[in-house]
């Protein structure tokens, strides 16, 4: 049980951090000359699910996996958009914007592992108390 709730707690830090600076570094870098709208308002959407993750109670784990799963694939495509050859000549790739976002992609990475493994580890425990057993039909197969 205290694997779980650490796990719990480590997974919730994270989220927060992640959300908090992620928010602030958008705000930092698109001052005075936000770009177009689409690009910016998806990292507040990633910002806003991992905070709601974070208070989600009894659905943490699930509300969670979903947010860094979101989180992962955003970064992902801007990573790949950025370092993609064949844009060099519309966009040139800052090298700290590039390590900040491989290191957002791999955070998220990490807080799709955790969220996993929180919610596998409840749903075991719950599952060894009898309060989530799946469905099981007395009358066999249909």
């Amino acid at each position: 049980m205290e694997g779980v709730r650490s796990m719990a707690n480590v997974n919730r830090v994270l989220a927060l951090i992640y959300a908090i600076g992620l928010g602030i570094g958008e705000a930092a870098i698109n001052w005075g000359h936000w770009q177009y709208a689409p690009l910016w308002i998806i990292d507040y959407v990633i910002v806003f699910w991992l905070i709601g993750g974070v208070f989600a109670g009894r659905h943490a784990a699930f509300v969670l996996f979903g947010g860094w799963a979101f989180a992962l694939a955003v970064m992902w495509m801007a990573l790949a958009v950025v370092t993609d050859p064949g844009n060099a000549s519309v966009m040139e790739p800052s090298p700290a914007i590039n390590g900040l976002m491989a290191l957002l992609a791999f955070l998220a990475l990490a807080g799709l592992a955790l969220s996993a493994g929180q919610y596998r580890a409840e749903r075991t425990l719950r599952q060894a108390d009898g309060v989530d057993v799946p469905f099981r039909s007395d009358r066999g197969a249909c």
